[in-house]
């Protein structure tokens, strides 16, 4: 059972919050929303092609 919180838990976790979407936090980063969903589960190959 994990018990630490992943980058991906906290992005959703804050993003739900303030009760944005997946595709609203995109638009505000620049980013499309495949590239939100999959850093909120963690698949952070993504990252690379952000930056």
């Amino acid at each position: 059972m994990r018990n630490k919180k992943t980058i991906g838990d906290v992005i959703r976790e804050l993003r739900q919050n303030k009760n944005i979407s997946q595709r609203e936090l995109a638009n505000i980063l620049g980013v499309s929303n495949t590239a939100i969903y999959k850093i909120e589960n963690n698949d952070l190959s993504v990252i690379s092609d952000i930056f």
